[in-house]
C-alpha cells in the first residue's frame, strides 16, 4: 500500500489550474498540495512541499521548462513529471521524453487521459522497493527471429546468476512458442498466458 500521492500543478492559466484541481479532487489517493503560475514559483513550491508529482505546462518555447523538469528530477529522487501541452509535435514529445518526463498529456486535459496516467503512476509506486530493499536489474535476451538459441542463452544466464547467489527470476515472454520451462524441466501450473487472460484480476498476493 502506497501513501497518498502529493501533486503540484504549474500552469500560467488560472482556469486550467482550476480544472486540474477539480479533476484531482475526484481521484482517490491524490492530494494537490500547491499551485504555481510560473517556473520561479514552482521552484519554491517544490522545495517546500517535496511532492511525488508535478504537472507542468509545456509552452511552445519549451527548453527552459524541460531543463527545469530535468533539474527537479535530479534534485528530488523519485519525483515524477507530467507535462501538459496543446502541441502534438513529435520533436517536442521526444524532447520531453529525453528530459525524463513520465507522461505527455494533451491540453485541454481529458479526464480519462489524466486518470490513466495517474493509475499507471500508482501501479509503479506500488512496485517500488521499500526501505532497505534494493531494486533488481533487468536483462533482456532477444533476437529478430526464432531458432538462434536465445532461450538457451537466457536459461544458462539465469542459472549462472542463481548459482552465484543472486536471487533470479526468468520470464519467458514468447507466450506461444516459449521453451524455458522445458529446458529447466519444469511443469508450471500457470503461465504468463494465464496472467494475461486474467488481466485486472490478479493481485500481488497471487
Amino acid at each position: 500500500m502506497i501513501p497518498t500521492i502529493s501533486a503540484v500543478v504549474v500552469d500560467s492559466e488560472a482556469p486550467f489550474r482550476k480544472s486540474v484541481r477539480q479533476q484531482l479532487s475526484e481521484f482517490n489517493g491524490i492530494e494537490l498540495v500547491g499551485e504555481a503560475e510560473n517556473l520561479k514559483g514552482a521552484n519554491q513550491l517544490i522545495a517546500k512541499t517535496r511532492p511525488h508529482l508535478v504537472l507542468l505546462e509545456l509552452p511552445p518555447r519549451h527548453d527552459e521548462a524541460l531543463a527545469r523538469a530535468q533539474q527537479w528530477r535530479e534534485e528530488y529522487p523519485g519525483l515524477r513529471v507530467f507535462v501538459t501541452s496543446a502541441s502534438k509535435s513529435p520533436d517536442q514529445i521526444l524532447a520531453a521524453m529525453r528530459a525524463g518526463v513520465s507522461e505527455y498529456l494533451s491540453k485541454p486535459l481529458e479526464t480519462k487521459e489524466l486518470r490513466d496516467a495517474l493509475e499507471k503512476l500508482m501501479r509503479e509506486l506500488e512496485t517500488q522497493p521499500g526501505p532497505g530493499m534494493r531494486a533488481g536489474d533487468v536483462v533482456a535476451v532477444f533476437s529478430k527471429k526464432g531458432g538462434l538459441g536465445v532461450t538457451t542463452i537466457a536459461v544458462n544466464l539465469a542459472v549462472a546468476l542463481a548459482q552465484a547467489g543472486r536471487q533470479t527470476v526468468i520470464a519467458d515472454l514468447a507466450f506461444d512458442l516459449g521453451d524455458v520451462a522445458s529446458q529447466l524441466d519444469l511443469h508450471p501450473d500457470f503461465t504468463m498466458t494465464d496472467v494475461l487472460d486474467q488481466h485486472g484480476k490478479v493481485d500481488s498476493g497471487r
